[in-house]
């Protein structure tokens, strides 16, 4: 008999014996898939010498290219002194091209292969961080390597981007390769478009299983609070004190009346020591003021300062 309860299979053995396991989200190995596939193309399409190729009827001197790779046919540079031919595919470092490595590699061409290869990385890392949760690794930092897989994704998509869109703009360069009408963008160049759309939904579905894995966490701890709630470390129960608002409502009227009667004379000014108590009183009468229960007594009230004596007017005699 088995159950699952957010994300954790339960399985009963006996009427004793419980087994709790981990599992995996659909959500969390469809994004893996995905990333492990956009990997795959990205390394296809970084080690194929199929990125731009010339047409078959042609004839070109220029065969094909990849990022590493270079095809010719009796191909002569017109800016070689030598009279020397480049015939076959050969690595873009091999020492027969040290003379015209240079034309072979512009700007943005070493950008283009740096662009991918730091893409193939990201990619790679991305998957070595999302393995971990997968083999059920360091649970503690579930989330923290969700986050991790989905930074990385994101970054190879970026990359991969940049890479192929420069090549997509430069390829007809005329100062690179002569008759650029003659060529065409060949397969490895749309598995790295691919690439970059697999990146880019393993990274979505990354930052969607962050978030919900992020919640299930929320969950689990307020679950685990609510069981287990704690205690305070001082040991003391914070209780709200409660005002009497009766004897102030009593004394307002008084006070009024009394000030009222004599307009012509202004209040009696208050001492210092009568204005710090009213201070305090005003403090600890506040509704959402709360002390210690060993702190004061059960039976305590604010006090009211005390009211200055009234002054007498004086009576003015008139002599006959």
């Amino acid at each position: 008999m088995s159950s699952s309860v957010d994300g954790a299979s339960v399985v009963s053995e006996g009427p004793t014996t419980r087994k709790y396991r981990f599992k995996t989200s659909c959500l969390l190995l469809t994004a893996s898939y995905v990333g492990l596939f956009g990997l795959i193309t990205t390394i296809i399409s970084f080690s194929s010498p199929y990125w731009l190729s010339s047409y078959q009827y042609a004839y070109s001197k220029f065969v094909r290219l990849g990022l590493w790779n270079f095809c010719f046919d009796h191909y002569k540079h017109p800016q070689y002194q030598y009279d020397e031919t480049f015939t076959g595919c050969r690595w873009i470092y091999s020492p027969l091209y040290q003379n015209i490595r240079d034309w072979l590699q512009p700007g943005w061409f070493i950008s283009v292969q740096a662009m991918m290869t730091l893409s193939m990385l990201m990619s790679l890392f991305g998957l070595m961080a999302i393995s971990i949760p997968i083999m059920h690794f360091c649970l503690r930092y579930n989330v923290v390597l969700i986050i991790v897989a989905f930074v990385f994704e994101t970054l190879a998509a970026l990359m991969s981007f940049i890479g192929w869109l420069v090549f997509a703009v430069m390829h007809d360069s005329r100062s690179w390769l002569m008759y650029p009408r003659q060529n065409y963008l060949d397969w490895a160049f749309y598995l790295a478009v691919l690439a970059f759309f697999l990146d880019s939904a393993a990274a979505i579905m990354f930052a969607l299983e962050a978030r919900s894995a992020y919640a299930k966490r929320q969950r689990f701890t307020n679950l685990v609070y609510n069981m287990h709630p704690r205690t305070p470390s001082n040991g003391f129960e914070t209780i709200p004190l409660k005002t009497d608002r009766t004897s102030e409502m009593q004394r307002t009227p008084q006070s009024q009346s009394h000030y009222g009667s004599h307009s012509h004379h202004h209040p009696p000014s208050q001492s210092g020591r009568f204005q710090q108590q009213e201070m305090i009183g005003s403090t600890h009468s506040s509704p959402y003021a709360s002390i210690s229960r060993y702190s004061q007594p059960q039976g305590y009230r604010s006090k009211s300062p005390p009211q200055p004596p009234p002054m007498r007017q004086s009576s003015t005699f008139t002599a006959v």
